[in-house]
């Protein structure tokens, strides 16, 4: 399990400057989502981030943003995580041009509700098929909720895929990567304390070796 946090800023500098920090405190991993800021300059600024770069980028119509993305992949980075919600030709044609740079790629899913169990289970299922990563975004809202997570990471060991979810209010010691905030966040409130996430990986491995 590797922590991540999400950066915010409102371009390359600032992102840089919140890379250091997320690093300082212990994250393995940053993100950048391409959504969340507007100045796409400098992007080349990404090989020099002190720990390794997911981009990111929900379902968006702005061709700006769409191209920044791609750009971005021309640089050095770990993960690209492309939202569901993007045409299909679309998904597959930016996959396949980040596995040929050796860019691991990550599917995303935002569901509003899990109140259809299968028909999430059938998402996963398609999911499994794109990518050998998934992310899931939602918080749980009931014990109900919870027994799908279940049945989501059964279905995804099944497939030989990996899952994360994401704003689940606390370290989920099933995902591949837990994604964690630094210091007041209004976007990711429901995220934890990356020192917390660090915290759990830590107890985890521990709980696991004895």
């Amino acid at each position: 399990m590797r922590s991540c946090v999400i950066l915010e800023g409102g371009n390359m500098k600032e992102l840089a400057s919140k890379a250091a920090e997320a690093k300082q405190k212990g994250s393995d991993l940053v993100e950048i989502n391409f959504n969340s800021f507007n100045d796409y300059s400098n992007l080349e600024r990404i090989e020099n981030f002190p720990v390794p770069v997911i981009i990111s980028c929900n379902f968006t119509k702005d061709q700006e943003t769409i191209v920044a993305v791609k750009r971005a992949l021309k640089f050095k980075t770990e993960f690209v995580d492309i939202d569901l919600a993007f045409p299909k030709n679309f998904i597959e044609e930016t996959f396949s041009y980040a596995r040929s740079n050796g860019i691991k790629t990550i599917i995303s899913y935002y569901p509003d509700s899990l109140a259809n169990p299968k028909h999430t289970k059938k998402i996963i299922e398609d999911m499994s098929i794109m990518s050998r990563y998934m992310k899931i975004g939602l918080p749980p809202k009931s014990k109900k909720d919870r027994k799908t997570y279940d049945e989501m990471f059964e279905i995804s060991s099944k497939t030989g895929s990996k899952l994360v979810l994401v704003n689940t209010g606390e370290p989920e010691k099933r995902n591949f990567i837990t994604y964690g905030k630094i210091g007041p966040s209004e976007k990711n409130k429901n995220l934890p304390e990356i020192e917390d996430v660090k915290r759990s990986i830590i107890e985890n491995v521990k709980k696991t070796t004895v």
